[in-house]
């Protein structure tokens, strides 16, 4: 999904973009019926205390990568 694709979608549901997002690289190419995952949540926290208490609390293994 492109940045543009990302802030449209976000725009229909009334969300946000925080300038973070998490995927997944499956192991074999999707086919018919493949299921697709997307998480919302509503929070009253200010964007970066949201994504400091849900994304960074010390025990994920994520990396980095740019386009």
């Amino acid at each position: 999904m492109t940045k543009d694709e990302c802030e449209h979608y976000v725009d229909d549901v009334g969300g946000k973009v925080l300038g973070m997002s998490q995927a997944y690289a499956p192991a074999m190419k999707p086919g018919h019926g493949c299921e697709v995952f997307s998480l919302f949540r509503r929070s009253g926290l200010l964007p970066g205390e949201y994504l400091d208490r849900q994304f960074d609390n010390g025990r994920e293994h994520q990396s980095s990568q740019s386009d």
